[in-house]
């Protein structure tokens, strides 16, 4: 297969292989007592969790935005990777923080109003 070609298994190996490598880690303690239990514990990586759902529903329309933006200063792989770290990264975590809390958390365990569940097998 050449360079650039694209191989519909990679995707999914990478997948499971990095599945069964954190699942592994978060069994077995790591050298000098380091768990990875205890670091995907830390607040910063809790509050990504937070706001993981937020991050996932607005990334792509911002990233369009950027683009349509600042697609033509973006020239090299250096500075698409520059403006995606120091520029989108934030954008995005910022953006989604504001839209977990002023959106999001509003309907988190939120109880049902209105009539009771159709159950199957009964028209609604």
């Amino acid at each position: 297969m050449r360079y650039g070609q694209h191989n519909p298994f990679s995707e999914p190996l990478f997948g499971l292989s990095f599945f069964f490598m954190v699942l592994w880690a978060s069994r077995s303690p790591l050298p000098q007592g380091f768990s990875l239990s205890r670091f995907l514990r830390a607040r910063f990586l809790v509050w990504i969790g937070v706001i993981s759902y937020s991050v996932y529903l607005l990334h792509q329309p911002l990233l369009r935005i950027l683009i349509t933006l600042g697609g033509s200063h973006f020239s090299r792989d250096r500075d698409i990777f520059a403006s995606s770290l120091f520029l989108f990264l934030p954008i995005v975590l910022g953006v989604s923080f504001l839209f977990h809390v002023q959106v999001e958390r509003r309907f988190l365990n939120k109880p049902r109003t209105g009539g009771s569940p159709v159950k199957p097998g009964q028209d609604g």
